[in-house]
């Protein structure tokens, strides 16, 4: 009986080891931020290392995620004018909630110090404050003079000094909305225009809601397309295009992935519909008002903070429906149908 006991007392304990080595894990991994890092600044800024180290030298309880992890994503950007230099920094969440901070002083220095404290603040709202990090900036480039050294820290060592940032904003959950305006260009094909898919090309501009504390990310998109095909007839050959408008609507985005979301959206098409016959005995032409309602979804991937590639897809439910026909003899040679497929794929570039 003894040794049964004792051998209960030993499965007992294995599986409480069990337990706290999980539990342990869980707690470290909570404790331990993870984040990917996008930099891009100009030379003459601090480069991507020495931005890292002033993060992480602020906070030991953040770490860089591994390439593929789920986990918050850092995009700094700094843009270096002759008057001044500005700097925005994008938290991205998981679940895509996004964060803003924006930065502008006189020294690229200044702003990718101060973008630095404000991404170990987020990261990690215990993180130090008053301590510098110990890594010095990068230096300019040879065709410029070199730039003074940098005042050493309290250790005596040389490193970013301290400078109070004028003019910073910030938009987050408790924040004013932020809208992003982006532009792109597209290439697809589209239903119902022709009896065969007929190639498109376009253009857009969105207007992007930044998600906050909701999840909700609506965005809108008004673009301009041209499609065109032609096609055999019973007698001769038929040719259309269509040239219009595109008022689209995507409420919400959904997170699939690291950089990849999709988003259902409902768009209203409007334009003119033209077909005509040739090689016949009365060749014809006609031109007509086209409107459409349409709905589908758009995956989206993030390569950069500021471009985004799109695979869009969809239907189309035209609410004009118009009859193409030869007139002697008369034959229907094409009717638009009730329904069809477009699709595209898309590039759009965020301004800043």
């Amino acid at each position: 009986m003894s040794a049964s006991i004792l051998r209960g007392g030993g499965i007992a304990a294995v599986l409480v080891a069990a337990l706290v080595s999980r539990a342990r894990a869980e707690v470290r991994e909570i404790d331990e931020p993870r984040f990917h890092l996008v930099y891009a600044a100009p030379a003459g800024c601090p480069d991507r290392a020495v931005f890292l180290s002033a993060i992480l030298a602020r906070t030991k309880r953040s770490r860089l995620a591994s390439e593929g992890e789920a986990a918050t994503e850092l995009a700094v950007a700094i843009e270096a004018t002759p008057a001044r230099t500005n700097g925005r920094l994008e938290v991205r969440e998981v679940d895509d909630t996004r964060q803003l901070r924006s930065v502008s002083s006189d020294s690229c220095t200044d702003v990718a110090q101060a973008l630095a404290l404000i991404a170990a603040l987020i990261l990690d709202p215990d993180a130090r404050i008053g301590e510098e990090p110990s890594s010095p900036p990068v230096s300019p480039p040879e065709d410029h003079a070199p730039a003074p050294p940098a005042a050493p820290d309290k250790r005596g060592r040389p490193g970013w000094t301290e400078t109070t940032v004028p003019r910073t904003t910030a938009s987050g959950p408790g924040a004013s909305p932020k809208l992003d305006l982006s532009a792109g260009a597209q290439l697809g094909a589209m239903g119902g225009v022709a009896p065969v898919l007929a190639p498109s090309a376009g253009g857009f501009v969105d207007l992007d809601a930044v998600p906050g504390g909701s999840g909700l990310a609506p965005s809108v998109r008004l673009g301009l397309d041209f499609a065109t095909a032609s096609s055999s007839a019973p007698a001769g050959r038929q040719s259309y295009w269509w040239l219009g408008g595109t008022l689209r609507g995507c409420p919400v985005r959904a997170v699939l992935a690291h950089r990849l979301s999709v988003a259902p959206c409902a768009a209203f098409a409007f334009g003119a519909h033209h077909a005509t016959t040739s090689g016949v005995r009365n060749p014809t032409s006609s031109i007509t008002p086209w409107l459409a309602a349409v709905v589908g979804a758009s995956l989206e991937w993030t390569l950069a903070p500021a471009f985004t590639l799109e695979l869009q897809g969809g239907a189309a439910f035209p609410i004009l429906r118009r009859r193409f026909f030869l007139a002697d003899p008369e034959t229907t040679i094409f009717e638009v149908p009730s329904a069809s497929g477009v699709g595209s794929v898309a590039g759009r570039w965020r301004f800043w």
